[in-house]
């Protein structure tokens, strides 16, 4: 059995049908596992039979789930006196979250200090800036993902593990989420600048980092890198793209992604760093430091990009109405188009596919223009 507490703070009245079940109220509920508000958390009654339900936990009155307590005494809430009492805490910043599946070995997480790719325990730390929570369907005592609220969201932190094993932990900072995944990891360090580093035993290993708008460098707001057979690795947004490090850079592959396209590399290196970059946004490259001056003068390898043939959007070789009609039906939602004919479908280059990139299209086709792609 689990158990979770919500605060009520508001009623409203309509019709509602859930699982097939209509109710004509809906309570609405703040949930801690809710970053922002939404529907499903909230709780739905029907007051002339009793029933309710929380579709987000797939709980209800006929399932055998119950409401342990609902009150609005004061001194009940505030046991623990965070309210107008000695006991309080007040944030008004904003709160980071850490998600993690179940760790089967004893860990701790701490704050860290972090300057320049270099970081040490904060030992000065206030415990009460991290707080372990849960779902309500999780059970922290066998296999339940867990959470951690970060109250201080400027600054780094580290899980360590007493003994390696698989994990997969994500950090929500205010403008970027990093995430870390590995086969035998016994340490992952995160910092909101950009910033993973993964410890383990000869594991695989996988970290992607995605950006809020204004806090990438690049033309992608996401970013991830896969690997295995390391001892550690490191990546992290530095000026232009990402620099990786790693106890072996063999068989890496790389992976950009905007709303409109993505870009691939991947490739083997004896050196032990590489500066990932961008040459354009369907391409990234990779240098390495071959003289040791700090600067990634050397390219190794980049994203093998395909022949952009503009206009062809059916991918039959030619350049027809069809194309249009294609084109236009991805536009209003009713076909999804492949990378390759998104490519070719920005006749305009805006690095976007819309009416105006149709509209060029007609042109071509009817011949009111020459040529492909057509910025005019």
């Amino acid at each position: 059995m689990s158990g979770h507490a919500v605060v009520a703070y508001g009623v409203e009245s309509e019709t509602y049908v859930k699982n097939g079940v209509s109710y004509n109220k809906k309570i609405l509920i703040y949930d801690n596992n809710a970053i922002n508000y939404n529907d499903s958390y909230c709780m739905y009654i029907n007051t002339s039979s009793n029933r309710w339900a929380i579709p987000y936990y797939s709980l209800n009155s006929n399932d055998g789930s119950i409401m342990g307590l609902v009150t609005n005494d004061l001194n009940i809430i505030n046991y623990h006196g965070y309210l107008s009492g000695t006991n309080t805490a007040t944030y008004d910043s904003y709160i980071s979250v850490l998600s993690s599946q179940a760790i089967t070995s004893d860990y701790s997480l701490r704050k860290i200090n972090f300057n320049s790719g270099d970081w040490t325990i904060n030992a000065a730390a206030d415990d009460d800036d991290i707080e372990m929570f849960s779902s309500l369907s999780d059970d922290l005592t066998e296999s339940g993902d867990v959470k951690f609220a970060l109250a201080d969201s400027s600054s780094g932190y580290v899980m360590q593990l007493d003994s390696a094993e698989a994990l997969d932990l994500s950090l929500e900072y205010e403008n970027n989420l990093l995430y870390a995944t590995s086969s035998e990891a016994t340490e992952v360090v995160f910092n909101p600048s950009g910033y993973v580093e993964i410890s383990g035993v000869d594991t695989d290993y996988t970290i992607n980092m995605v950006f809020n708008e204004g806090y990438y460098d690049t033309d992608w707001y996401e970013f991830e890198v896969t690997g295995d057979n390391i001892d550690t690795v490191v990546m992290q947004q530095v000026e232009g793209g990402y620099t990786l490090s790693a106890t072996s850079l063999d068989g890496v592959t790389a992976s950009a992604n905007n709303d409109n396209v993505s870009a691939t590399v991947s490739f083997t290196t004896e050196y032990t760093e590489v500066y990932l970059y961008e040459i354009d946004e369907r391409t990234i490259g990779v240098a390495v430091d071959t003289d040791g001056d700090g600067t990634y003068e050397t390219p190794i390898a980049q994203s093998e990009t395909a022949d952009v043939t503009y206009g062809d959007i059916n991918l039959d070789g030619a350049i027809t109405l069809s194309d249009v009609v294609i084109m236009n039906k991805a536009i209003s939602g009713t076909v999804t188009l492949n990378d390759e004919a998104t490519a070719n479908a920005d006749v305009n280059e805006d690095n976007q596919v819309d009416a105006s990139d149709t509209l060029t299209l007609l042109k071509f086709v009817v011949q009111i223009v020459d040529t492909l792609p057509y910025t005019g």
